[in-house]
C-alpha cells in the first residue's frame, strides 16, 4: 500500500561515476533552488513529504528548470567562446552592440545599454540576462 510519502532514500546497484556525481549533486541543487526562494534542503524535503507548495511536482520541476538553465547557459558561453575571438574587441563590443540593440529594452533594467563595451570581456551577465528575458516570456505563455 502507498501512503503518499516520499523516499529520499537511492539505491544504488553498481553505480558509475556519473550517476554517482548526479546522485551527489541533486541535494546540492535542492538546496541551492530552495535557497534562492528564502528555504534550504529541510523546506524542499517538506514540501515533497507532505504535499505542500505544490508537493514533489514542484520540486522536481524546479530541479529541470534550473539545470535546463545551466546547460543553455553552458551552450551559449561555449558559443560565444568558440565563435568570438578573445584578441578582437572591436568585434566583441559590435556583438554586444547588435545584441543590445535587439533585445535590450527586454532585458533587466539595470544593464547600462550605452556601453556595449562593458560586456565585451565578459558575456556572463548578458547570458544571464537573456536566459531571464526567455524564462519570463516562456512563464507568459504558459499562463495563457
Amino acid at each position: 500500500m502507498h501512503t503518499g510519502r516520499v523516499s529520499w532514500r537511492v539505491e544504488l546497484h553498481d553505480p558509475t561515476p556519473k550517476v554517482i556525481a548526479q546522485v551527489t549533486s541533486a541535494p546540492i541543487l535542492i538546496d541551492r533552488i530552495y535557497q534562492q526562494r528564502g528555504g534550504n534542503i529541510t523546506s524542499a524535503y517538506r514540501d515533497a513529504n507532505d504535499g505542500l507548495n505544490g508537493g514533489m511536482r514542484v520540486v522536481l520541476d524546479n530541479m529541470a528548470d534550473d539545470l535546463k538553465s545551466q546547460a543553455v547557459r553552458k551552450y551559449m558561453r561555449e558559443v560565444f567562446d568558440r565563435h568570438v575571438a578573445p584578441h578582437r574587441w572591436e568585434e566583441k563590443v559590435e556583438i554586444v552592440r547588435q545584441f543590445l540593440r535587439i533585445y535590450g529594452q527586454q532585458l533587466r533594467i539595470d544593464l547600462d545599454l550605452d556601453n556595449p563595451g562593458r560586456y565585451a570581456n565578459d558575456f556572463n551577465t548578458l547570458i544571464g540576462a537573456y536566459l531571464e528575458l526567455v524564462k519570463r516570456t516562456s512563464n507568459m505563455w504558459r499562463g495563457l
